[in-house]
Parts: C-alpha cells; sequence; structure tokens
C-alpha cells in the first residue's frame, strides 16, 4: 500500500510539472503572437496588428491618413540594408498620445488619429519629422539622382470622419489616392 502511495504522490507530482511546463509554453505561445502585431524595427503595428486596433477600436469617428514614402527602394538599393532605411522611418515618424501608427506594405503608413484631428496639420509635422531625419552620404546621394530633395519625403491622404466598420474600404481608396497623386507626379517628370 505504501507504494501505491508514493507512486500516486510520483503521479500528482508529475502531472504538476507538465502542467506548468504547458502553462509556460502557452504564454510564451500567447508572448509571440502579441509580438508578431509590431514591426519592432519601425516601432509601429504591422498590418495584422494594425488590421487588429482597427478591429478593438470603439465605435466613433476617426480620421485615417494613408501614406506612401517616397523613393524607400533606392536608399534600400544603395545601403543594402532594410534595418537602415526602418530606422529612418522610425525617426521620421514619431506619432503622439491619440495616434495609432501601422506598417500597411513596405514604405506604405497607415495612421488613426483620434476626433477631433488635423490631419493636414498630422501631414505637415510628419513632413517636418521626416526632414529632419539625418541621412548618410549614400542615403542623399540615392535620393539626388532621382530629381528629388536630399531628405525623405512622403505622399499622403486622408479620411475624416470613418468609423471602425468602414476603415478597411477607405484605405484601399486611400492607397488608391495616392498611387494616382504618384502617376500624375511621375508624368509631369
Amino acid at each position: 500500500m505504501i507504494t501505491s502511495l508514493h507512486s500516486s504522490t510520483d503521479l500528482i507530482e508529475t502531472l504538476r510539472l507538465e502542467i506548468h511546463s504547458l502553462q509556460n509554453t502557452n504564454a510564451r505561445l500567447h508572448a509571440l503572437v502579441r509580438s508578431m502585431g509590431r514591426n519592432e524595427f519601425l516601432g509601429m503595428l504591422n498590418q495584422a496588428g494594425f488590421m487588429h486596433a482597427i478591429d478593438a477600436l470603439p465605435d466613433g469617428l476617426y480620421t485615417l491618413v494613408f501614406c506612401d514614402v517616397n523613393k524607400m527602394k533606392a536608399i534600400n538599393t544603395a545601403t543594402g540594408c532594410h534595418q537602415k532605411t526602418d530606422a529612418y522611418l522610425r525617426a521620421g515618424f514619431q506619432v503622439r498620445g491619440g495616434e495609432i501608427a501601422g506598417q500597411i506594405h513596405g514604405d506604405e503608413l497607415a495612421f488613426i488619429l483620434e476626433e477631433p484631428a488635423d490631419p493636414v496639420g498630422f501631414e505637415r509635422r510628419i513632413g517636418r519629422q521626416l526632414r529632419d531625419v539625418r541621412l548618410g552620404t549614400e542615403e542623399r546621394r540615392a535620393l539626388l539622382p532621382a530629381g528629388t530633395r536630399p531628405y525623405i519625403t512622403a505622399m499622403f491622404a486622408h479620411k475624416r470622419g470613418v468609423r471602425p466598420c468602414e476603415m478597411r474600404a477607405a484605405l484601399d481608396e486611400l492607397s488608391i489616392d495616392v498611387l494616382s497623386q504618384k502617376a500624375r507626379r511621375d508624368a509631369q517628370c
């Protein structure tokens, strides 16, 4: 009988250890899923995290700003280092409280601003921040042949009074708006 009690105690202890191990594994998996929602290099949400943030917004009206950074491919080619480009973007896109920032794809970024918002003021502020980013010689050279100024610039489109349930469609509209702006700009060159 003592043997079976000892065996039961061992079995209970083994089960406790397995439960503890499963809890630790579960916590690590949750942390991994949470980290997948952010682009740590940019210091903002990645596309999946941004879409999740949209789904989690309380009902209300927001301003949505879409941004396409100009000539990032030229800088990436010149430096051969996407992490360096991300560091420049992180410095240029410093967001404030009440603003949600997310990387939609590559150098396309989106921002959710709480109402009442001043999207034109936001775009000017980001434009100043981008101009203040200190680029290296290679990056400045990469921008000059393309006929641009030797600092990072971006194109913006915004929409005010957007409800969370309308944001995905609004993002598509704003992306098309920015693409048409780029096409008009490129046709003028």
